[in-house]
């Protein structure tokens, strides 16, 4: 039986890549990250789908985000509703340039633009966050 905080409080849990970032962070694996949730089975734990990380430590973004896309939940401004209704795995959608962390519309490993082409045909329309070192002059 599930136990729902009332609080509307929503935890992410971001897996990231220890080749660049965190050498020694302990959740790198995306399908890890996800067997943890689904375990858990808490409706206030999701998960955080960071393009940059997943694509340093697993590659396959198109079948990531697919496989784990029909588990995606939007961030509403009523989090009481969604965290009491949703059964959804993933919590957010971020995304930054590989391999510096640059903008996502400049050069790089991920083609941002078939990855966003992707998430409309498959029915996203939910936030997309950016966390990025910015390349260029301010």
């Amino acid at each position: 039986m599930q136990r729902h905080w009332t609080e509307g409080i929503l935890a992410l849990i971001e897996p990231l890549n220890t080749r660049h970032t965190a050498p020694n962070y302990f959740l790198y694996d995306i399908h890890t990250a996800v067997d943890y949730l689904k375990r858990m089975d808490h409706p206030n734990v999701k998960l955080q789908f960071d393009f940059f990380h997943i694509q340093i430590m697993d590659g396959n973004l198109t079948a990531n985000i697919e496989k784990y896309l029909p588990y995606i939940v939007h961030v509403y401004t009523n989090i009481r509703h969604l965290l009491v209704n949703s059964t959804y795995v993933v919590g957010h959608i971020q995304v930054a340039q590989v391999p510096d962390r640059g903008e996502p519309n400049l050069h790089g490993e991920i083609n941002y633009k078939y990855i966003f082409k992707m998430l409309e045909e498959k029915g996203y329309d939910g936030y997309i966050g950016l966390e990025y070192n910015p390349r260029g002059k301010l």
